[in-house]
């Protein structure tokens, strides 16, 4: 799980590290940024993309080995998804945490995860 966590948010993530960055969206379309802007909360959709993204990563060693118990997976996911987001926006685009934090506060997801799946084992 540890290894999907590196793998989906520092060598996958490509243009979506950028674009889940409003500062990315007000430098190179700042026309469009504005209080009516059509690009005002495409930073989110890029976020919500890279977050479910990695959920799903961090969740299949679970899939593959069948650990999640029937309606586990879909709310770890759901759980893992908005917790990704939320943080990565502190780090992104609210800057209220630096890089340790974030990764700090992803590992934890990432042991909760762990630990509630196997709790719900078959």
């Amino acid at each position: 799980m540890i290894f999907m966590h590196v793998l989906t948010d520092f060598v996958l993530q490509g243009i979506m590290a950028d674009m889940k960055q409003k500062s990315w969206w007000n430098k190179y379309y700042p026309e469009y940024m504005g209080e009516h802007g059509r690009c005002k909360y495409d930073y989110l959709a890029a976020l919500t993309m890279h977050s479910f993204f990695w959920a799903s990563a961090i969740m299949f060693p679970l899939f593959m080995r069948d650990y999640v118990a029937a309606g586990i997976p879909e709310l770890l996911w759901i759980f893992n998804g908005i917790c990704h987001a939320y943080i990565d926006n502190q780090k992104a685009n609210k800057q209220s945490i630096n890089l340790v934090d974030d990764q700090f506060f992803h590992i934890i997801q990432i042991v909760f995860t762990f630990v509630v799946a196997n709790m719900t084992t078959r």
